[in-house]
């Protein structure tokens, strides 16, 4: 079960973001260490709770890296902790 959840969230947040060309390499760096975190968790649980610090939605400008990926278009952790 954690290798399915890990892999979507990987596959559907952290690599489109990676791959974009027009984020900035810092918010990049950012993205990479959030998809360290979620390849090395062992347990749905610890999934679960890694997922529970994105739940809720950043007013605007309270987050730099939240704010480029919706503007861009891209799936962010908050869409996902609320599941």
């Amino acid at each position: 079960m954690i290798e399915t959840a890990r892999s979507f969230l990987l596959n559907e947040v952290d690599d489109p973001a990676l791959n974009h060309p027009e984020l900035s390499q810092e918010i990049k760096n950012k993205v990479q260490s959030s998809k360290n975190v979620v390849r090395n968790l062992k347990k749905i649980g610890d999934l679960y709770r890694y997922l529970k610090r994105f739940n809720h939605i950043p007013s605007p400008g309270g987050s730099a890296v939240y704010d480029k990926m919706k503007a861009l278009t891209l799936l962010t952790m908050e869409v996902f902790s609320t599941l």
